[in-house]
């Protein structure tokens, strides 16, 4: 990895803000106008590509993570399309290992 930036520390949150304290207010948040609470990205950029991920909480309290990578794919045509489906795939498995174990505590409750 040639550089990592990470979203800086939130600020200790007063109550009566209403953000979390990873939140990256100002333009970035737009919980304040019916959205959503949104953090600072973190931004890895690698030999391969680029990695973004973003923190979400929806106004019910629910938090998400938005994942955006942005790489090279090869010049031909063929192969990168097998590049997408198999990054896709791939990608798809580890979130599901990943994830799983939420998923069971879950329904379990």
């Amino acid at each position: 990895m040639n550089r990592a930036l990470t979203g800086r520390p939130g600020a200790p949150v007063a109550a009566a803000d209403g953000h979390p304290d990873w939140c990256a207010r100002a333009h970035h948040c737009a919980a304040d106008r019916g959205g959503q609470h949104a953090s600072v990205p973190e931004v890895w950029d690698t030999d391969q590509g680029r990695y973004v991920a973003t923190r979400h909480r929806d106004r019910r309290g629910r938090d998400h993570v938005e994942l955006r990578v942005v790489l090279r794919l090869a010049d031909d045509d063929a192969t990168a399309q097998a590049q997408a489906r198999h990054l896709l795939a791939v990608t798809y498995q580890v979130v599901e290992r990943v994830f799983a174990s939420d998923r069971r505590k879950d329904s379990a409750s």
